[in-house]
């Protein structure tokens, strides 16, 4: 009764499974299944995951149907008790691939939702069930032992002989099979009472803190953070990004698994003239998942331009850039937010034709924040259920906390300082601010007539851009700074070193 009862348990699983499966909605799941594949997977599993992804999103009505009529023949064969051989190792062959297909997809707080912690139960079931008809120990009768009647080479298929061809007979076997079996049954409802099918969902370790993971070393060396010439001095200029993933520093001695443009985090800064027409040549070269680019700088269709690129694919566009300012252009591939704290954001700077008043250094800041979790050793990657809850490890200016500490940025006496700042977030704003120093003018978003004087602090919001100018009057070292402390303390900091 024990083992009858736990194939038609299962059966009634795959049952549930098929259900959610034959699902109108499942075929949009698996659609758009890059963006769930990496939001929660432990490192050791992410490129296995990613394959899949890859594989899954460029076919996905063939899983669509492929995982409907494998579910339905798994419920219907464990319920009828029909091939129990057959279906037992199907099952735990089909475990591992149903648990991505399904991932984030199924039934929330139960088994059917292929955690890794349910797919190694499931595994360890189907085991016990295959082990117990290889010792012959009877269940109620089903389709397999009418088949045996007819015809009694299948047992090649079920697993076991006709009850009546080979008796179950007490003694020493018995005793061994009862015994076996104890120990077997008991380490899977251990399991299963116990919770510790939960604790082994891999999907979200415990991961350290970034700041403690690389010690307290200075950073090596800091990005550059100086505004580029421009890209080009004629009426247009052609400009060509790569999508790709990439390992980044994210903070001294700890590395990010990156989702990037060029290869770097934030992206190359782009520098060009208001009213140049600027054309792009995107290419996505990331085989784990399609990428787009969206330039909030751009007056222009997304559904055209902004369109998502499969692995190999390039897609091209132009725009004019009417509106001067500092601006965000980052990857909008579903889900936007995923891909921009994987570290797909970067800056452009559209100079306006009448000139701001000359600046004698300029620079660019990208503030954003990285949502962690362990990769391998001291390299992260991005989680997603911290990302939608806005639990941020580490908040940068381009992309590494603390580095402008390490690495000041120089000033003089005297000299106008001009920041083109952009807050790439994705969730996050800033209060911009200098300790020490009053900004001469603020200059939010494009809007150059409507300038602001003499600020001490100035908001900017998720992929907004505005432009400060500074000057200082005594040598010293500055910093700047998020003036929400939350975000300075997790790595929103620098100094300017004035001389």
């Amino acid at each position: 009764m024990i083992f009858t009862a736990l194939r038609i348990a299962l059966g009634l699983l795959w049952g549930l499974v098929a259900i959610r499966f034959w699902s109108a909605d499942f075929s949009a799941h698996l659609r758009l299944f890059h963006e769930t594949a990496l939001s929660s997977q432990p490192g050791l599993l992410i490129v296995w995951f990613a394959i899949w992804a890859g594989i899954v999103s460029t076919a996905a009505d063939f899983f669509a149907q492929f995982g409907r009529i494998c579910a339905t023949v798994m419920a219907v064969c464990l319920l009828a008790g029909f091939a129990r051989r057959m279906i037992y190792i199907l099952g735990i062959i089909l475990c591992i691939p149903f648990w991505t297909l399904a991932e984030g997809y199924l039934l929330p707080q139960s088994l059917s939702t292929f955690g890794l912690g349910a797919v190694l139960i499931y595994i360890l079931l189907f085991a016990v069930l295959l082990y117990a008809d290889r010792l012959r120990i009877p269940q109620l009768r089903s389709v397999d032992d009418l088949m045996l009647q007819k015809w009694p080479g299948w047992r090649w298929i079920c697993g076991f002989s006709r009850q009546d061809e080979e008796a179950y007979a007490p003694g020493q076997r018995q005793a061994f099979t009862h015994g076996a079996f104890t120990v077997l049954l008991g380490a899977v409802f251990a399991v299963l009472i116990s919770g510790a099918g939960s604790s082994l969902n891999l999907g979200h370790p415990v991961s350290p803190d970034p700041l403690q993971m690389g010690g307290h070393k200075p950073v090596a060396a800091a990005r550059s953070a100086a505004l580029p010439p421009l890209a080009g001095t004629d009426d247009t200029v052609e400009i060509h990004i790569e999508a790709s993933t990439n390992t980044v520093e994210i903070a001294s001695g700890v590395s990010f698994r990156a989702m990037t443009f060029d290869g770097s985090v934030p992206a190359p800064i782009l520098h060009v003239r208001q009213g140049q027409t600027v054309k792009i040549r995107f290419t996505n070269n990331d085989p784990m998942m399609p990428h787009s680019i969206d330039f909030h700088s751009a007056k222009i269709a997304p559904n055209r331009a902004f369109a998502s690129a499969t692995f190999g694919q390039t897609v091209e566009f132009s725009f004019k850039a009417e509106v001067p300012g500092a601006f965000l252009y980052h990857c909008s591939t579903v889900p936007v937010v995923l891909h921009l704290a994987s570290g797909m954001y970067g800056a452009i700077v559209i100079d306006p034709i009448e000139p701001l008043p000359k600046a004698d250094v300029e620079y660019v800041l990208v503030q954003s924040e990285w949502y962690t979790q362990r990769f391998t050793g001291n390299t992260m990657m991005g989680d997603y259920q911290k990302i939608m809850a806005d639990q941020a490890d580490l908040v940068a200016f381009n992309g590494v906390a603390f580095q402008y500490n390490d690495h000041p940025l120089p000033a003089k006496v005297g000299e106008r300082v001009r920041i083109h700042f952009i807050n790439a977030g994705p969730n996050r704003w800033s209060s911009f601010h200098v300790i020490g120093g009053i900004f001469d003018t603020v200059y939010p978003d494009g809007d150059f007539s409507n300038v602001r004087n003499n600020v001490s602090s100035y908001s900017v919001g998720p992929g907004q851009g505005n432009i400060f100018d500074i000057t200082f009057t005594e040598p010293g070292k500055y910093p700047f700074m998020d003036h929400s402390m939350k975000n300075m303390t997790l790595g929103a900091a620098g100094l300017f070193d004035v001389r």
